[in-house]
């Protein structure tokens, strides 16, 4: 068992439950989530056309995005809201140890998995974004599945309560 998660108890005394690495991970996660946050609040209520117009002007996105973005049905944005507060949730429960950090984790991927299906399926959205943009949304895809791998694990080692 890695020593990061012993729970042994020796001498009448509980040993570390957790160690660095977890409160590490835990607290990454959190920035991660917070950063995340920032990027949906920027794309869907700070950016406006001519933000938009500069991305394009740097090849940084593809033409179209800003039209793509500013016409989402009002049901994706909840959505999208509902998972920035899930994955925000999630890491918080992970800091306090709290078992539903699990739930909000599963949230989070399963409503980022509808949103990721849906964009690529059914409005075509490979053709407004550029490579990298892809190349993004699969990072953050993995990074939720690592999420509730962590949330599980941490469950299943006792750490979370």
């Amino acid at each position: 068992m890695d020593a990061d998660y012993d729970t042994s108890v020796a001498a009448g005394t509980k040993a570390r439950p957790h160690g660095r690495s977890y409160w590490l991970l835990a607290s990454l996660l959190l920035l991660w989530s917070l950063g995340y946050a920032f990027l949906v609040a920027e794309a869907l209520f700070l950016m406006g056309p001519d933000d938009y117009e500069r991305l394009v002007s740097a090849g940084m996105i593809l033409p179209g995005y800003s039209d793509y973005v500013h016409h989402l049905p009002t049901w994706i944005v909840a959505l999208t809201l509902f998972k920035v507060a899930t994955r925000i949730a999630g890491a918080l429960g992970l800091l306090l140890r709290r078992r539903w950090a699990v739930s909000m984790y599963s949230a989070s991927l399963v409503v980022a998995t509808v949103i990721f299906l849906r964009g690529f399926l059914l409005d075509d959205r490979a053709s407004f974004e550029a490579p990298t943009q892809i190349g993004l949304d699969v990072v953050f895809i993995c990074v939720a599945v690592y999420a509730l791998y962590f949330s599980l694990a941490a469950r299943f080692r006792g750490i979370l309560r």
